[in-house]
């Protein structure tokens, strides 16, 4: 039971830890000022230079013939406050509400990108309407709508609140949100669209078939539906899928294009549609993934559950990367390797705490992110070592690390009186005379 509790506790500590970089308390006199909305740097700087700050919405809601499409056909954000953000919930079939803070430097890193994904959106004709609140100047919304770090992505679907697990650049907004309103497929049909795609350097799923139709079709469509966080494409042009393969393939086919080394992964199971989401929940993650407080709730949110963590500075993370990257290469689909650049201090810190470690040298540590546990990798930092680290904690082999204080000097094995206490020390305990 004890060790039950230990775990729960732990893994607490750990998700505390990834939304520290977040702002949590509310201060009332801060330096920092919100990023004007209408500077985002972007290919739609002209279209974004006319957004105003926010529609009204009192008078539009009372209008039976007001629509989300109508909003989001004026490219603006919404402004909600205690007053009229349950009336807006309730009124709009999708809605990806922003709760902020005037004063939090990571709302202010925030707010550009959701305006620019509420201006593309938009330009999609995409039904959701994207909605800010000052959380700090309207507790009561806040509150209700458990708002309490900054800042905060909720998504409703009519009025019922689900858990936001996209990430915060406007292109992850845009394509979770696409996703989560039945956009699950971007259909390519030429060379210049398939090279546009592509230059984005977007993780994706590719289909080719011969037609967009029939049971292997259907399975990749539902496929595309379950998985929120990866882009999925089709096409049905020879030539456009060759840009993607870099080779001649035949369809039917489904891969997974990265940009990586191992950049082209091809599907071989079933067109099942369990199938293939196990392929794409296997492949869609790097080899290495840097963890920061952006993508945390992705890969917290992952069923890869095991996790291998390098703490580095961004130099000495370059001098083993080639090392770490070999290692990761037998775990994929297993393990999770993922980067924690110690020059994020906001960020690193705190991770480093639950290990209590406080280093500016590169350490790697294991975490179970299902149980707590956590694993500490004591030997020499080689492919061989990484490999053996990673495949015990796999196993379920590797020792439990905990905090611990140095083996006391006054300690005398052997030499047991009759007044005695116990000193734990890591794993193992000695016993030292009073």
């Amino acid at each position: 039971m004890a060790q039950r509790w230990f775990g729960f506790l732990l893994l607490l500590l750990v998700v505390l830890s990834v939304s520290i970089h977040c702002c949590h308390s509310i201060q009332e006199d801060h330096s920092h000022t919100l990023v004007n909305e209408d500077q985002v740097p972007s290919e739609d700087d002209d279209d974004l230079e006319d957004l105003e700050e926010g529609m009204d919405l009192d008078a539009q809601i009372a209008s039976d013939s007001f629509s989300s499409a109508e909003a989001l056909a004026a490219t603006k954000v919404a402004n909600v406050n205690d007053k009229d953000v349950e009336r807006v919930i309730e009124k709009f079939e999708f809605v990806l509400l922003l709760g902020y803070a005037p004063w939090c430097t990571q709302s202010e890193e925030l707010l550009p990108e959701f305006t620019a994904a509420a201006l593309r959106l938009s330009q999609l004709g995409n039904p959701v309407l994207l909605a800010k609140l000052d959380a700090v100047n309207n507790p009561s919304a806040a509150a209700q709508y458990e708002i309490q770090g900054f800042p905060t992505l909720v998504f409703f679907v009519n009025g019922t609140r689900e858990q936001y697990l996209g990430g915060y650049s406007r292109e992850e907004i845009v394509r979770w949100v696409r996703k989560k309103t039945g956009h699950a497929v971007t259909t390519i049909t030429s060379k210049e669209e398939a090279e546009s795609f592509l230059s984005k350097n977007v993780t994706a799923v590719l289909g080719y078939f011969e037609t967009l139709e029939g049971p292997e079709h259907d399975a990749f469509i539902a496929a595309a539906k379950a998985e929120a966080e990866t882009e999925f494409v089709q096409m049905t042009v020879a030539e456009v899928a060759q840009i993607f393969a870099e080779s001649s393939i035949l369809p039917p086919l489904i891969a997974v294009r990265k940009q990586e080394p191992e950049h082209f992964t091809t599907f071989r199971g079933s067109f099942s549609i369990e199938e293939i989401a196990s392929f794409v929940e296997i492949n869609k993650h790097p080899l290495l993934t840097v963890l920061n407080s952006k993508n945390a709730n992705m890969v917290y949110g992952s069923p890869m559950k095991l996790h291998v963590l390098l703490f580095a500075e961004k130099m000495d993370y370059e001098n083993v990367r080639s090392l770490y990257l070999e290692a990761a290469k037998d775990f994929k689909g297993k393990v999770m390797f993922l980067v924690i650049d110690m020059e994020d201090q906001e960020f690193s810190r705190p991770m480093l705490a639950v290990y209590g470690l406080d280093t500016n040298k590169p350490v790697v540590a294991g975490l179970n992110n299902e149980d707590g546990a956590r694993y500490f990798l004591e030997s020499d930092f080689t492919v061989d070592n990484l490999k053996t680290f990673a495949a015990n904690m796999y196993a379920g082999r590797l020792p439990v690390y905990y905090k611990s204080e140095p083996v006391p000097a006054e300690v005398r094995p052997g030499s047991w009186d009759s007044f005695m206490i116990n000193v734990y020390v890591g794993p193992v305990f000695q016993r030292t005379q009073v």
